[in-house]
């Protein structure tokens, strides 16, 4: 519990070759998108292994991103939009890792936002 079951350079090469199929079979635009932070402690770990893992992979997609420099494959950093709120953690359930219905409401409307933006949609 705790630990990563794909290593983080093996998550981002997932994470750009689900990118590349998707552009390679005609989609113009690919969204990848940072997890949210979580504030879940695991026992018998240290205190911010859980928190330090998510951050590293968030941390990892967005270099990868940025380094392929495709215009067609987007960053959508979720993780960035809830630490900008003033209390980041009321948007999660006491679990520390599943979003509460303020959370889901948050990251539903910065998603769309983010879409229509990307895409250059009118609303």
């Amino acid at each position: 519990m705790g630990r990563p079951r794909v290593e983080p350079d093996e998550y981002v090469e997932n994470m750009l070759s689900i990118a590349r199929q998707c552009l390679a079979n005609g989609t113009s635009t690919v969204i990848l998108a940072t997890n949210h932070p979580v504030s879940k402690e695991i026992p018998h770990m240290h205190k911010d292994a859980y928190k330090d893992n998510a951050r590293l992979y968030n941390s990892v997609l967005r270099v990868a991103i940025a380094s392929t420099n495709h215009p067609g494959i987007q960053l959508l950093d979720m993780e960035s939009t809830f630490r900008s709120q003033e209390t980041p953690n009321s948007y999660l359930l006491a679990d520390g890792v599943h979003l509460s219905e303020v959370g889901h409401i948050h990251y539903f409307a910065h998603s769309c936002d983010f879409v229509k933006a990307t895409l250059g949609v009118i609303a």
